[in-house]
């Protein structure tokens, strides 16, 4: 584990780097696929997501899609 795998990165940075749109994030969340932090604890408080998390759930569909 290396200090990147913690940076914070903002709901644009983690669709962007998983080339999703929001919704799909937030459905992402629903669904538990994705961890997340709002900054403050609070709804309507900014979200941001951990470089591993968001890593890990892109790694998750590269293996499913190589069954």
């Amino acid at each position: 584990m290396n200090a990147l795998d913690d940076e914070l990165l903002t709901l644009k940075e983690a669709g962007e780097r998983l080339r999703v749109s929001p919704s799909t994030i937030a459905r992402m969340i629903d669904r538990r696929e994705l961890a997340v932090t709002r900054l403050g604890g609070q709804p309507g408080r900014p979200l941001r997501f951990r470089r591993r998390d968001v890593d890990d759930a892109l790694a998750s569909w590269s293996h499913r899609g190589a069954q």
